[in-house]
């Protein structure tokens, strides 16, 4: 007999697939302060991520545009109307809405003040003159600083000061605790001698009086013509503007006789 080749049966051979699930990814951010803030504050942002991957790429954005250096955390001044987001892309496998978007933040911003000062006392004064309180700032209730100020009271002391020209500021904080400020100088001349009978010169308009003795003291003899003359029929003031009055309106008057004050201007002058 012929030999019999026998058939073997051949078994099917198996392939083991592994299936990944999806990896959902996620992104939020949160800011530091939260709250509303002053112009030119900075303000921290911080990305939070669910399955982030061990190395996650963060690209962050103001108004649409790519700000910051690729980590979780971004600081800086936000404007009005800024709005910032975080995008997150991971490195995990099979992941689900990558890159990851964050909620978006808009900052609350509170306005700065408007902070303005004038001087209301003469900007030019002598070390030897007396102190004053300062005038001028806007919105009242400020404070003043400087040399020769005392904060607390708001006085300028000319001998505290020193000879010479000083900036003085003028700082306002708001009900949002946002502040601004305004400076203005005021110049510290030297002690002038006068010897009696000899002109005296006003260092705020270097107007020239004569001067007389009478018994131990010496007095100017003419009349003080200093200020902005208005028409007599117009109240005078304490409001930081030096004011006169010329007889019959008439400027010439004040040149030759003098000028005319109200008891509040003198006060001011």
């Amino acid at each position: 007999m012929p030999p019999v080749q026998a058939e073997i049966p051949q078994s099917p051979i198996q392939f083991g697939v592994i299936v990944n699930p999806n990896i959902p990814v996620s992104l939020t951010i949160t800011a530091d302060p939260s709250t509303s803030v002053c112009p030119g504050t900075f303000v921290t942002f911080t990305a939070s991520s669910v399955n982030g991957g061990t190395t996650p790429v963060y690209n962050w954005l103001v108004n649409g545009f790519s700000v910051g250096a690729n980590l979780p955390v971004y600081a800086y001044a936000p404007a009005i109307g800024d709005v910032v987001k975080c995008e997150l892309t991971t490195n995990v496998t099979c992941p689900t809405s990558n890159p990851a978007v964050s909620n978006p933040i808009t900052v609350s911003l509170s306005p700065s003040p408007v902070v303005t000062v004038i001087s209301c006392n003469d900007p030019v004064t002598a070390i030897d003159a007396k102190p004053f309180k300062l005038k001028g700032g806007l919105p009242v209730g400020g404070e003043y600083s400087g040399p020769g100020v005392n904060t607390a009271t708001g006085i300028f002391n000319p001998a505290a000061a020193g000879v010479g020209a000083h900036q003085i500021t003028y700082s306002y904080t708001n009900a949002g605790l946002c502040s601004s400020m305004a400076q203005i100088t005021y110049i510290v001349q030297p002690s002038t001698i006068i010897t009696c009978g000899t002109p005296f010169t006003d260092i705020r308009d270097n107007q020239s009086y004569p001067t007389v003795q009478i018994g131990s003291q010496c007095w100017m003899a003419k009349n003080l013509n200093f200020g902005i003359m208005v028409n007599g029929l117009v109240p005078q003031k304490d409001n930081c503007i030096s004011e006169k009055y010329c007889f019959n309106d008439n400027a010439s008057n004040c040149n030759t006789s003098g000028a005319l004050y109200q008891w509040n201007e003198t006060d001011a002058i």
